[in-house]
Order: structure tokens, then C-alpha cells, then sequence
């Protein structure tokens, strides 16, 4: 039997996005709630934060990388994004999906 992601449950919204690189927009994101991973995941009591790495790479070499509190990704918005618009994510943008994690202010898993 092989489990999916979605099956954790997607949900939908309508927001705004202020990207990290500078741009702006207003799509229909959908996804899995962050709250739903980090259950699944069940993190120490201690922790307080989450950092993401990506596959690409930072702008001056290296790893890119970011940090969330757990406190921000257990808002109700924050979701990692697998649809936008109602059209699932291109594989470019879906990388996610094999490492189910995404910082919330990527293109990949916005959250305002």
C-alpha cells in the first residue's frame, strides 16, 4: 500500500503572498496545513523551530535555507502548497512533496 501526502488532507484559501525575493500576488493555494505535518511529525516539547532546506541554491553559493518558529507555522493559513489556482504545482516547484517541507514565505508555501 502506498501512502500519499494528500491524504493528510488539503485544504484551500485565497491570499495574498509576499514573496522573500521581492514580488507580490493573490492566488487560490492548496495544500496540506503545517499543523497537520508538524502532529505527524510530533517534534520535542523543547522545540521552537523549524528550518527548511531547499534543493536550490542560496544566492551567494551554498544551501539555501530558512527558519520558521513553530509558532508561525501552526497558523491556520500555513499550508505546504501543492495546488495554485486549482492546478497542481509544475514538478519544478513540487520538490516538497518528496521531503514534505517548505518554508512559508517561498514561492513554494505562502501563508499571508
Amino acid at each position: 500500500m502506498q501512502c500519499s501526502i494528500e491524504q493528510l488532507g488539503e485544504i484551500e484559501h485565497i491570499t495574498m503572498h509576499h514573496c522573500i525575493q521581492g514580488w507580490s500576488g493573490i492566488a487560490k493555494w492548496g495544500g496540506i496545513p503545517m499543523q497537520t505535518l508538524i502532529e505527524l511529525v510530533q517534534p520535542k516539547p523543547e522545540a521552537k523551530v523549524v528550518a527548511f532546506f531547499s534543493f536550490g541554491e542560496a544566492l551567494y553559493g551554498g544551501p539555501y535555507y530558512d527558519t520558521q518558529s513553530l509558532e508561525n507555522l501552526l497558523k491556520p493559513q500555513c499550508l505546504l502548497a501543492l495546488q495554485m489556482n486549482g492546478q497542481r504545482l509544475p514538478e519544478v516547484y513540487r520538490s516538497e512533496e518528496r521531503r514534505v517541507g517548505k518554508e512559508c514565505r517561498s514561492r513554494w508555501s505562502p501563508y499571508h
